[in-house]
């Protein structure tokens, strides 16, 4: 993942925003690597990462993890300061932080100073012992475990565990005359058929109206990116084929589900509306860095710095 993030390139997330506005695009910074625990990455390290890996990545907690809010103002006063010994904290560092998150804003100074050393000491000490590992539960853990071994025993969806796949797989390739990459989950080989394809994970707690999801967060966008990054190293005589979802339900109740996308690289109406697609990204990629401008779209330049509104 490291690697993967010290590349310099054009990734989709962020190709996505340019979609909504150039000074989106030109703004937006890749994440650093997350310390804090989520659920959905979990998932998925555990369904794709070897056991070594996991352990080099995550670190389960055996103290009592507090409350969210308490959790959030610790982890934001270690990453302020750095230290495990809560008595080597200001109380003013402390007084600031838990305001701004909005901590128990009515009670005294120190009075929310106690009670945060009560709560919070053991948590701190254990982030200062973990390092760069993310902090997890010992129940979420066992949870993504269950999520993971139903898929497989599921004669329907073990295939996308095979090892003659790749998992994390990150590939560069250029677009446009612009460097891009992508890291695919899963590249799913079918040899019999001599076919690949991309598939990415997502975890949700809204399983039932996943599919509402899709074209709300641009998904389909995504698996475009990911398909044409595929198709730069697909291997001789090999076809490449349209794109799927592996959806997990993050309650566990229900199993997991496959949905296959279409592949649309270019714009595309559904009741309606247009979705505008990788071309139209990078056409509009390529007049920001032509023209250096990011402060305006290109359709509203175009259009003579003036936004139609049609009823």
């Amino acid at each position: 993942m490291s690697e993967y993030r010290n590349i310099k390139a054009v990734n989709q997330s962020r190709l996505k925003k340019l979609l909504i506005h150039p000074k989106l695009y030109i703004t937006e910074e890749e994440q650093k690597q997350k310390s804090y625990f989520t659920y959905g990455q979990l998932v998925e390290d555990v369904l794709v990462m070897e056991d070594e890996d996991l352990q080099d990545k995550y670190i389960i907690c055996n103290v009592e993890i507090p409350t969210d809010k308490v959790k959030e103002v610790i982890e934001a006063l270690y990453a302020s300061r750095g230290t495990g010994d809560f008595d080597n904290i200001e109380p003013d560092l402390v007084e600031g932080i838990r305001m701004e998150i909005g901590y128990q804003t009515k009670w005294k100074s120190e009075t929310v100073y106690n009670k945060l050393k009560t709560l919070g000491s053991e948590y701190l000490n254990f982030i200062a012992s973990a390092g760069d590992k993310i902090i997890i539960s010992q129940e979420d853990f066992e949870k993504a475990q269950f999520s993971c071994n139903t898929i497989e025993k599921n004669p329907n969806l073990a295939k996308y565990l095979s090892k003659d796949n790749l998992f994390k797989h990150v590939i560069t390739f250029k677009n446009k005359g612009f460097k891009c990459k992508g890291e695919l989950d899963i590249v799913h080989y079918n040899h019999d058929e001599k076919t690949v394809r991309v598939v990415d994970i997502k975890t949700t707690s809204q399983f039932l109206s996943f599919k509402t999801s899709i074209l709300r967060y641009r998904y389909d966008f995504q698996l475009a990116f990911y398909t044409m990054a595929l198709m730069t190293e697909v291997p001789p005589g090999y076809q490449v084929i349209p794109p799927q979802l592996l959806v997990i339900d993050s309650n566990g109740f229900f199993d997991p589900e496959i949905y296959t996308i279409p592949a649309n690289f270019d714009s595309f109406e559904i009741n309606g509306r247009t979705y505008l697609g990788i071309s139209d990204a990078f056409e509009r990629l390529t007049y920001h860095t032509t023209y250096d401008e990011w402060n305006y779209s290109m359709d509203y330049i175009e259009g003579g710095y003036v936004n139609e509104f049609e009823v």
